[in-house]
């Protein structure tokens, strides 16, 4: 087969591109030919456009002499009266209008009357002003138009007033040859008028008679019978142009804008605007660009191809496995095909080499991947920890620090090259710490630990335990460097800071609790005795500022008890000591009294303080008080003594009344009577099982089966009606039937329990509740053991509730006991937030332990005491407790409780207490009981 000629490669560039060239330049100057004739045509047409404007204004001018005129001959006439007027007139224009028309300002003048017809007349006049005449008369308004008859003249016709009516009308009128002149002066172009004839105007064989005004009148009728001939209608407002004279003329028919008459036609002709020659020309001068385009274009075509040509020469000399030692120009189509041919070897040399690099690369990405997941594990360790993680020389200047350390104390460039102990360690309270840290870098330790507390960005003071180590690199070239890590403590500080506070203070009021006051007033009876000081003890009972503070909102009762707080404290010195020991029963110490009845008087101060009822949330809150007030050392030398006699006297203040106040006796004339018939009363009550107890259901929250049923004993009194336990237990107790009191109530639950068969039952629970005066009762755990082996129940269906406070108060005669009722395997629950009631839980040994928590101090309590409970919670479960919410009553109470940590609940939510019998059908009928475990 025969091979085509070989074609060197510089032409199939250079030609091609040479083509391309010219055919696109070819393009370009058609396009530009065409809009440069199209800007000509513009251009044309807006300078006719500028002429008829100026046309325009050339008239008004006209009319604007007339008028100027016939202000002029106005004024003249002033002076006259109204039967002189138009006489008056005739003579101003008879004595004037000669030289008004030597002057070129008038060429005819006329007067008509109101009724319209001719009074005076000067010089030419038209008929035809008799239309314009009425037009003023009607309207009283000066009225301008154009005439033609031999000639074409314009005129203004002017309503003469007196009284403010029409009685003459004065007409002024001028030809068209001084507008004419004006115009041609004005913009070079010649303009004729010519009357319009009665049949078609584009009849021109009259023209050379019609057309007596015009500028250059005989050059310009012969273009205009050139013109004739070459067309034979024609439209207003066209443009035509006529070969004449060896020049082009431009003519133009219209009838002006100001002109307000049919009766003339108007003509504008104007020399054509010749174009330059064509070397001149914009056509020349694009034709030349061009070309010179070209050519430079074409030149680097050229020397475009011939330098690929050389590349390419040039690779084939780098070709060393080429072995062929002469080249048949026949065997190529061009240099390409040369070249491919010749670095076909070299490319499979190259693909060999390839292959081993790219191992070589897969190995080095493995390597490389493998390092950067590493240091993207480093990375995101030390920037998404929250503890503050970095390095310092030897001299103590940090040299690289976290994300978390840059973020809290400072940006990049602060932290870096600073020192770190003017940084974390400023202050006093850093001294100690600084110190140490000093002797570390001079080499003495290699790890040390230490706690500091430094001011972040924000301001704030934080507290970091910080771990300091040094770091030795491989080479021994580098100095040694210190890693330091530090963890904020803070929130552990204010933690224990606040368990701290709150261990003596109440959580509501801010003022000393129970174990507060059991603490300081041991030191304050010693103080007050050896100064010779009386002191006293008051003690303050609220009655039924629980039950107002329960229907309120949980922000709303903390105001009323510290409303309360307040009032007591306004009430008392700064020495004095005011503590709470309940929901409503506060205490207070007057020490260094310097005579007994200072007590009386504070406490007739405090009765007249709560006189005024509060408003909460517009509601207004009124409640008794009652005090007992016990003296040092008359009525006592120790605390329980004193505690105990205050009490008494302010059982015996509630007797007397609502309010008020006693003072403690040591006789108890009065109530010893009241207290043997109430004690009689109750061991009736007992004897003919009386008491009364009802159920209340414990739920467990998550799968909402009933676990337990908590237990609440009342006394139906004779005479004061329905009792709580806590009402009468006291009573009980002083009379020594705590026993008796003991064993009735528990027997009946247990007696309850054996007789609840439900089926599937050995998983509920009866929750008994005991007071602190129940827990003293040394029989307490003998009658537990009795009644279990009584009614054959599995001990841990018995769950025993006890108050923290109870526990706090004398811990180590609880805790014993605590330990005493947990060896019976009963399960025990403790109402408190404390962390002390879950430290001594924790030592108590039992199995089976329960913290009961309040939902208002989960839920509504200050933001403090909420984040301190919850915290507990967390920590109690750690510890395998289980937190039981009481006061549940609704479901989204239940949601954010579970997700607390609180697993068990009691409330309205879930049911009310209810008698045994409707315990039992409301469990059955709901299916509520939980299954045991096999």
């Amino acid at each position: 087969m025969k091979r085509a000629y070989f074609v060197s490669l510089r032409h199939k560039i250079f030609w091609p591109l040479i083509s391309i060239i010219f055919i696109s330049h070819m393009f370009i100057y058609t396009a530009l030919s065409s809009q440069i004739d199209q800007h000509f045509a513009n251009t044309q047409l807006e300078l006719h456009k500028r002429n008829l404007k100026a046309l325009n204004g050339a008239m008004t001018t006209s009319y604007h002499k007339l008028l100027e005129v016939a202000q002029t001959i106005s004024l003249l006439t002033q002076a006259v009266g109204k039967d002189q007027f138009p006489r008056h007139i005739e003579k101003v224009l008879e004595s004037n209008f000669s030289l008004f028309q030597a002057q070129g300002m008038l060429d005819s003048a006329a007067l008509y009357g109101a009724d319209g017809q001719l009074i005076y007349a000067w010089g030419d006049t038209s008929e035809r002003e008799t239309s314009a005449i009425r037009a003023v008369l009607e309207n009283e308004f000066p009225v301008r138009g154009m005439g033609c008859q031999s000639h074409c003249f314009r005129f203004l016709a002017i309503p003469q007033l007196t009284d403010g009516k029409v009685n003459t009308v004065m007409v002024l009128g001028r030809r068209m040859h001084d507008m004419l002149l004006d115009f041609k002066q004005l913009t070079g172009v010649d303009i004729g008028i010519a009357k319009a004839s009665q049949g078609s105007w584009s009849d021109v064989s009259g023209w050379q008679l019609n057309f007596g005004q015009m500028t250059q009148r005989n050059r310009n009728l012969q273009i205009l019978n050139i013109l004739s001939k070459d067309v034979v209608g024609f439209e207003m407002d066209s443009l035509y142009s006529v070969e004449a004279f060896g020049k082009t003329y431009d003519l133009f028919f219209t009838v002006p804008e100001s002109v307000q008459s049919n009766e003339s036609i108007w003509v504008l002709i104007s020399e054509q605007i010749s174009k330059p020659s064509f070397f001149y020309s914009p056509y020349g001068r694009l034709l030349f660009v061009l070309l010179l385009s070209a050519f430079i274009l074409g030149l680097s075509a050229y020397f475009l191809s011939c330098y690929l040509v050389r590349r390419i020469n040039r690779v084939q000399q780098l070709a060393l496995t080429h072995n062929v030692s002469e080249l048949s120009l026949n065997k190529y189509l061009d240099e390409t095909d040369e070249l491919l041919d010749n670095l076909a070897s070299i490319f499979a040399q190259t693909e060999v080499l390839h292959q081993r690099v790219s191992s070589a690369e897969s190995r080095f990405e493995d390597t490389c991947s493998a390092l950067n997941k590493e240091q993207e594990l480093l990375t995101n360790l030390m920037d998404n920890t929250q503890s503050i993680v970095l390095t310092q020389n030897a001299s103590g200047h940090i040299v690289s620090c976290n994300e978390f350390g840059v973020r809290e104390y400072g940006c990049q460039g602060e932290i870096v090259g600073s020192s770190f102990s003017e940084l974390f360690l400023a202050g006093e309270y850093n001294s100690v710490t600084k110190t140490l840290l000093e002797q570390f870098y001079l080499g003495h330790d290699t790890l040390i630990r230490q706690e500091s507390r430094s001011l972040c960005r924000e301001g704030e003071y934080h507290y970091l335990s910080w771990i300091h180590s040094f770091v030795h690199s491989d080479d021994g070239n580098r100095q040694p460097l210190i890693l330091s890590i530090g963890i904020d403590v803070t929130e552990k500080r204010k933690a224990e800071e606040r368990l701290a506070w709150l261990a003596f203070h109440d959580p509501v009021t801010a003022i000393a609790n129970k174990r507060l006051f059991l603490e300081q007033l041991p030191e304050m009876l010693l103080t007050n005795g050896e100064s010779g000081r009386s002191l006293a003890v008051l003690c303050c009972d609220f009655e039924g500022l629980r039950d107002f503070s329960m229907p309120l909102s949980a922000s709303d009762g903390d105001h009323l008890m510290n409303s309360v707080t307040k009032r007591l404290a306004g009430c008392l010195r700064d020495r004095d000591l005011l503590s709470r020991f309940a929901d409503d029963l506060f205490m207070i110490v007057l020490q260094e009294m310097k005579c007994v009845e200072n007590a009386s008087l504070v406490a007739q101060k405090i009765l007249s303080a709560f006189n005024e009822p509060f408003v909460i949330s517009d509601k207004r809150i009124a409640f008794d008080v009652c005090i007992g007030v016990s003296l040092f050392p008359e009525h006592g030398k120790t605390v329980a003594e004193l505690v105990n006699s205050s009490e008494v006297a302010m059982y015996h203040a509630r007797q007397g009344g609502k309010r008020g106040y006693h003072i403690f006796t040591s006789d108890a004339e009065s109530s010893e009577s009241d207290q043997s018939s109430f004690i009689m009363d109750f061991s009736n009550a007992l004897e003919a099982e009386q008491l009364q107890i009802t159920y209340q259901p414990v739920v467990d929250m998550q799968s909402e089966k009933v676990v337990a049923a908590e237990a609440r004993v009342y006394w139906q009194h004779p005479a004061s009606g329905t009792l709580d336990c806590n009402e009468f237990i006291d009573h009980v107790f002083d009379a020594s039937m705590g026993s008796q009191l003991n064993e009735s109530m528990l027997f009946e639950i247990f007696k309850q329990r054996s007789l609840w068969q439900f089926g599937r039952n050995k998983s509920l629970r009866m929750v008994i509740r005991l007071s602190r005066r129940q827990l003293q009762d040394p029989a307490l755990v003998t009658t537990f053991r009795r009644g279990l082996a009584l009614y054959q129940l599995p001990t841990e269906s018995i769950e025993i509730r006890l108050d923290g406070e109870d526990v706090l108060s004398q811990r180590m005669l609880f805790q014993d006991l605590i330990r005493q009722i947990a060896a019976l395997g009963l399960s025990i629950s403790i109402d408190s937030s404390s962390h002390e009631i879950l430290g001594s839980f924790i030592d108590s040994g039992c199995h089976n332990k329960r913290v009961r928590v309040s939902v208002d101090t989960l839920l509504n309590g200050d933001k403090k005491q909420q984040d301190f409970v919850r915290k507990l919670v967390l920590l109690g479960r750690e510890m395998d407790m289980v937190f039981v919410a009481s006061g549940v009553v609704s479901s989204e109470q239940v949601a954010e409780l579970l997700s607390i940590g609180c697993t068990e609940g009691v409330g309205s939510y879930y049911s009310t207490a209810r008698t045994p019998a409707q315990f039992s059908a409301y469990v059955e009928s709901l299916d509520m009981l939980v299954t045991p475990e096999a």
